[in-house]
């Protein structure tokens, strides 16, 4: 949850910084202060982040690239097969693709129906974005973390039955948040819906928790690997639609407060599916067991061999 909140301060901090910028510099200086700090994070990784895992072959280092993209290719291949094994897995990644669908949206929900409906101007989606992060940031950092602490020590539920009913309670708040932003007539009800919007920010969080168990710690990389290419084409679909959606109901029907509707339907569908795939059984049955382990190394040892026999014929024969 702590990657959540630094993205929700990143929200705080960017709007302000970025006005300051474009006033009193325009808009290239943006470009460039970006690409600074960008070039800053690079040589960062480059000097602090080391490899620390041994490799089995000393070689693997100056393996060509097709070979490498192969190889990390076979190991996200793995991982979604053991994930499609079980059943509260492949609902939690079904739930995580839908929460995927609206990030990509964000700019229809959040800057064009409000600029439609209420006639904001930068400056007030500014503000909203502003608003929400630092709800996000209050829910992740103070009151999920004493929710749990409180209901896993003063009423004695399992940590593992905390974080579904976390998950599912985001999921309810969230669909019911975007019917209300739907339903508001006016700026001061679009943003007090935001109260209860907000409340799903902490669903993503507990989804890659409870996926985390899926696979050991040296396969996490691969997992969120996964994870991320479903992600992607999800937030693809979701700038395609979403747009189409929001330009046919505003234009045909006048309604530029459908797309909430559609989209509150959506994370409706994704609570439906937490209640019926996801369980504590379910999480439990999903732990890596010895013979899951075995299975799971022997796939990757194959996809090792493969990279390792691929690397050894040059590429142009």
């Amino acid at each position: 949850m702590a990657i959540d909140a630094a993205f929700a301060l990143a929200l705080i901090v960017g709007p302000v910084a970025g006005g300051a910028l474009v006033e009193y510099g325009g808009f290239l200086l943006t470009f460039g202060v970006m690409t600074a700090v960008s070039m800053s994070l690079v040589l960062f990784v480059l000097l602090k982040v080391t490899e620390t895992r041994v490799l089995r072959n000393t070689s693997d280092a100056s393996k060509p690239i097709i070979a490498l993209l192969m190889y990390s290719v076979s190991q996200t291949s793995v991982t979604l097969k053991t994930i499609l094994k079980h059943i509260t897995a492949a609902s939690l990644l079904l739930i995580m693709t839908i929460l995927s669908f609206q990030l990509s949206g964000f700019q229809v929900l959040y800057l064009f129906s409000p600029a439609t409906r209420f006639g904001w101007t930068a400056f007030d989606s500014g503000l909203f974005a502003v608003i929400i992060a630092i709800q996000t940031i209050i829910w992740l950092v103070i009151l999920i973390p004493r929710i749990t602490e409180y209901a896993t020590r003063a009423l004695h539920i399992p940590k593992l039955t905390t974080e579904i009913r976390i998950l599912q309670t985001g999921l309810f708040s969230v669909s019911l948040g975007m019917i209300l932003y739907g339903f508001s007539t006016t700026s001061a009800q679009f943003r007090a819906s935001s109260v209860v919007a907000v409340m799903g920010c902490f669903a993503n969080p507990t989804l890659r928790s409870l996926l985390s168990v899926l696979v050991p710690s040296h396969l996490q990389g691969s997992l969120f690997s996964a994870i991320q290419i479903l992600e992607s084409i999800s937030m693809i679909a979701s700038g395609i639609t979403l747009n189409f959606l929001y330009r046919y109901t505003t234009v045909e029907w006048n309604a530029p407060q459908a797309c909430f509707y559609i989209v509150g339907g959506l994370f409706g569908l994704a609570f439906l599916i937490s209640l019926a795939g996801v369980s504590k059984q379910g999480v439990d049955a999903m732990a890596v067991n010895p013979g899951n382990m075995m299975d799971e190394e022997d796939d990757i040892g194959r996809g090792r061999s493969e990279f390792d026999s691929a690397t050894e014929a040059p590429l142009l024969s």
